[in-house]
């Protein structure tokens, strides 16, 4: 498991992409605060109950094409991914077995891991306010300019406002929304 910029979790089991497996070339993860919700427990975490958990989304966005999904459940010592969703026109990947507890040992090595980016990024925002948003800003600019270079005028300004809106209402690493919805900046 990676955290692909700062938003978004990519899934890979034994070196594969299983996001890019099942959603195509340029598919995105799920957002972090999605899959590793503030106060909550993941969605990954696998009990006996069955919960379909989304995984990832197409380069169209999964609103478009569907997301890709699969169900999560503990069998004893197993953990199991099965029932797959995928978006149109993509392959179903097949069934996953995981032995349970390196299942929950590789869980809980990436929450420490989003913990210790969240950390680092609040002490790096209270030495230096605001780099993070300029980052981010720069980003936004960088990829605004490879849509227009690559795909014209019109996708650049879509790309613009979608990440300028998803950059609005932005948690990111050491910015976590409490249970109001209210985002917290590291500085209560």
């Amino acid at each position: 498991m990676s955290f692909e910029s700062h938003r978004l979790v990519r899934l890979c089991v034994n070196g594969e992409d299983v996001v890019e497996e099942g959603a195509g070339p340029g598919a995105r993860g799920v957002d972090v605060d999605r899959m590793f919700p503030p106060g909550a427990p993941s969605p990954l975490r696998a009990t006996r109950r069955p919960r379909r958990v989304d995984l990832g989304e197409p380069d169209c966005t999964g609103g478009c094409c569907g997301f890709l999904s699969a169900v999560v459940q503990r069998h004893g010592d197993v953990v199991q991914w099965t029932e797959w969703l995928v978006p149109d026109g993509e392959s179903r990947p097949p069934e996953r077995d995981f032995e349970a507890d390196a299942y929950d040992a590789e869980l809980a090595r990436a929450e420490a891991e989003l913990r210790a980016a969240e950390a680092a990024h609040a002490e790096r925002e209270a030495r230096t306010p605001g780099a993070a948003r300029a980052e981010a800003e720069a980003y936004v600019v960088r990829a605004a300019e490879a849509a227009g270079k690559r795909f014209g005028p019109d996708a650049a300004r879509t790309v613009t406002r979608l990440l300028a809106w998803q950059l609005d209402r932005s948690t990111g690493p050491g910015r976590r929304r409490d249970a109001n919805g209210t985002a917290d900046d590291g500085d209560r």
